[in-house]
């Protein structure tokens, strides 16, 4: 009976409330399982439900009437100008090269790593204190900033 009501249950959702729609061979049965059984009236009470609300749905408008308002719509919409403080080189920004951009990197890098290898007073820091493999490998760099 449960193979019969999956069977009655996919037919309802295929072929609708209606049992007239479904296959020849099976309406016999459906009708039969719909007589015997409360689950098989319960879905075919919802089927029809379902039925029943697709009907009273709205039809949607037609595709040509649609488009006609939105691009009435967007006709109604203030025209989109440029910002005039937005000056054109900025606008270009992403259209420029990337090597000036990779030089800018590469200088400022240059530059950190001088100014960190100097005292404040523009002096160069001692021999022992500028060994960089040192600043950069040791695994707790705080020790010995003390000395």
């Amino acid at each position: 009976m449960i193979v019969r009501l999956k069977q009655f249950h996919r037919l309802l959702d295929i072929h609708g409330s209606d049992i007239a729609r479904g296959p020849a061979r099976e309406r016999a049965a459906a009708r039969r399982l719909l007589d015997a059984d409360g689950a098989a009236r319960s879905a075919h009470a919802a089927a029809l439900r379902l039925a029943e609300l697709l009907a009273r749905a709205a039809a949607p408008p037609p595709v040509g009437e649609t488009r006609l308002r939105i691009a009435g719509a967007l006709a109604r919409l203030p025209r989109q100008e440029a910002p005039y403080w937005w000056p054109a080189p900025f606008a270009l920004w992403d259209m420029l090269p990337r090597w000036p951009r990779a030089v800018a990197l590469a200088s400022m890098a240059a530059l950190g790593i001088l100014v960190g290898l100097t005292d404040l007073d523009g002096t160069p820091a001692p021999a022992s204190s500028a060994d960089v493999s040192g600043l950069i490998f040791d695994p707790n760099p705080a020790i010995g900033l003390s000395q």
